[in-house]
């Protein structure tokens, strides 16, 4: 994932690394890495696939996610780590195609095989073409059989011919949703289309052009996969009566914010598209609680065909949760067969671990700033059980103004708190919802190491994150008094916490969001100091 914080990155010292692990965790850390002032060192990394000898990740430099001045290298690299959670190597990411340079979507790991996706737009013939070509594991070169995957037709739209791609593995990673999109200048979702592949790039499904037409403004949120090749599609709908001046926006999923929890009034409503095989005419499934007012959901395809719906719903309409609800929809998109709800009780409306009038790092003055607060989901697990489990954290971002009498400087504060997390059963009844506390301000670059990951093992939920000190400060570019902690949640309810290192001056500091599941019952940590220095922790459970 490539983000952009429009924050300056400044270069510092380079320090030694160390670890302290708790006992009780099962983990191989590697030697660190240290970058050179040059190579620049990552912003961001995604894992793309393994092997029998390691991993390989995607290595994104800063300047793919920040603006202002950089030092250091600009390029994208192919790395691979070893069993030893070392990092072997890594390559330039060479991407051109009949001497024209292509733009690097993404990759992951299909069947057998690690797929890189690139993208070129052809002003000629108004298109914009994904190719998709394999990894040479061997060279951490891209194999010289690149073959269209998806194409965007702007012929029709005269200026605006921006695009964007996306994708949904498949539970079994024996298939992929290719989801294209065509967006004016603003960003705005002009048109979108899809491409179902299997794993060794076969059309199974293909459709182009859809365009939403209605009364009301379609706002995207997010496509789903079902076991059989189906596509739904999750969006939020504004009824123009309800004077929502917006255009359609396709935003992407971003450091701290997600589409599927903006707006904090209730204008709007959830609608569920299904698109059958072949055809830009999808049948639509309106959701309702009554009286109640939805305020964010995920669905996940069941494999009977029906869906699972978990969400947050609100007792009036200033569109903060209040509660949680689940349903679970037939086949046909037409009938509800269960639906369940549970309050919250109030246990959300601050973060537990702000027991002052102050915050922890004194940024903000008043705990007040925290009320306007959103939960930020992650997609919905299926438990070994038949279960499933919807995790979210919640989420503030505040607009702060400093003013040294020079100059006045515009910047954003973000907290990313406490995690709840749904327990459902098979049949849609909600065992439990718990809390798990978390503590993240952060600032800057510091956003980089918020939030959270989470796994599902033995219908057990493993979850990840970087919980910050009363110190949580960036210091010269090092990252200050933090813990890289694991919490277990076991099937009920229970949680036991173990912190598997911890952070000073010389010590690096998880990032959550670049996690990496190869298999279950194994996650890779991604950790880096803020400078130059990375590292890799394997954690078994």
């Amino acid at each position: 994932m490539k983000i952009n914080l429009n924050y300056p990155l400044s270069l510092c010292l380079l320090l030694s690394v160390t670890f302290s692990y708790a006992q009780q965790a099962k983990t191989l850390m590697g030697a660190t890495h240290r970058m050179s002032v040059k190579e620049g060192g990552w912003s961001d990394v995604d894992g793309i696939g393994q092997d029998e000898t390691g991993l390989y990740y995607l290595l994104y430099p800063f300047s793919k996610v920040y603006s202002g001045t950089y030092i250091g290298n600009k390029d994208t690299y192919v790395g691979k780590v070893n069993n030893q959670m070392e990092l072997e190597r890594f390559e330039l990411l060479p991407l051109d195609y009949e001497d024209k340079q292509l733009e690097l979507e993404f990759g992951f790991q299909l069947g057998g095989n690690i797929y890189l996706f690139s993208s070129f737009q052809n002003n000629l013939l108004k298109k914009t073409f994904l190719f998709a070509q394999t990894l040479d594991k061997n060279s951490l070169a891209p194999n010289p059989d690149l073959v269209p995957v998806a194409e965007i037709d702007y012929s029709s739209e005269g200026r605006y011919k921006n695009a964007s791609f996306s994708y949904k593995l498949s539970d079994d990673n024996s298939q992929v949703l290719l989801v294209h999109n065509l967006l004016d200048k603003d960003g705005s979702l002009l048109s979108f289309g899809y491409s179902v592949i299997d794993s060794q790039l076969k059309t199974i499904d293909k459709v182009e052009g859809i365009a939403l037409k209605d009364d009301g403004i379609y706002s995207f949120q997010d496509f789903y996969l079902s076991p059989s090749a189906e596509v739904y599609m999750l969006t939020k709908f504004f009824d123009e009566k309800k004077e929502y001046k917006n255009s359609v926006q396709l935003k992407k999923q971003g450091v701290l914010s997600s589409t599927r929890s903006f707006e904090l009034e209730a204008i709007y409503d959830f609608k569920v598209l299904k698109f059958s095989k072949g055809s830009p005419t999808p049948k639509a499934l309106t959701l309702s609680l009554g009286d109640l007012f939805i305020t964010s959901l995920d669905l996940k395809p069941k494999k009977d065909g029906g869906l699972m719906i978990i969400g947050f719903y609100s007792d009036d309409e200033d569109a903060l949760a209040d509660g949680v609800f689940t349903q679970t929809v037939d086949k046909t998109l037409t009938k509800i067969l269960s639906a369940d709800k549970k309050s919250l009780e109030g246990k959300f409306e601050q973060p537990s671990k702000y027991i002052n009038d102050t915050y922890v790092t004194g940024l903000l003055g008043k705990r007040d700033d925290l009320d306007q607060y959103r939960f930020v989901m992650k997609d919905i697990l299926q438990k070994k059980s038949g279960g499933y489990v919807l995790t979210a954290e919640r989420n503030t971002t505040l607009e702060k103004t400093q003013n040294d009498g020079r100059s006045i400087t515009v910047y954003n504060i973000y907290h990313s708190d406490d995690i709840v997390a749904i327990d459902v059963s098979a049949a849609g009844k909600i065992n439990w919802v718990n809390k798990i506390e978390k503590a993240q301000e952060t600032s800057g670059l510091l956003t980089l190491y918020s939030s959270y990951e989470v796994a599902e093992y033995e219908d057990s939920l493993i979850f990840f994150f970087t919980d910050f000190s009363s110190q949580n400060t960036k210091t010269l570019g090092k990252i200050v008094d933090t813990e890289s902690v694991m919490v277990t949640v076991n099937a009920s309810g229970e949680q036991t916490r173990q912190t598997l290192f911890t952070a000073s001056e010389d010590k690096i500091t998880v990032r959550a969001k670049n996690t990496y599941q190869p298999q279950k019952g194994r996650c890779i940590l991604y950790g880096h100091n803020g400078q130059l220095i990375v590292g890799f922790t394997e954690v078994k459970f």
